[in-house]
């Protein structure tokens, strides 16, 4: 609950942790999304806002996390809204037509 986990669910009765990558601030890690070439991780944290973990204090933050050495992912940059909220499911989309090389 305090770091960005990545595991081998290759194979489903034997998975195997890849990495464990803890972060300044975390307080509950909640869940977190692939893009689509697999080369970022977006994650967010359900109580960072609540815990007075979170740099910004209670607006909400994505972490961005560089996965090209899933072994050792690093956290690259936040983003943090303009809104003030808990953030809870974070999704990544793709709109058809747009950006289709990135």
């Amino acid at each position: 609950e305090n770091s960005l986990t990545i595991v081998d669910v290759t194979d489903k009765s034997n998975m195997t942790q890849i990495s464990r990558t803890e972060y300044y601030g975390s307080a509950y890690v909640h869940q977190g999304w692939l893009t689509k070439d697999h080369v970022w991780a977006i994650s967010n944290d359900e109580l960072d806002e609540v815990e007075g973990t979170n740099p910004m204090g209670t607006y909400t933050r994505s972490i961005f996390w560089d996965c090209t050495n899933l072994e050792a992912p690093i956290n690259k940059t936040n983003f943090y809204s303009t809104r003030e909220s808990i953030d809870h499911n974070l999704y990544v989309v793709t709109i058809e037509g747009e950006n289709e090389d990135d």
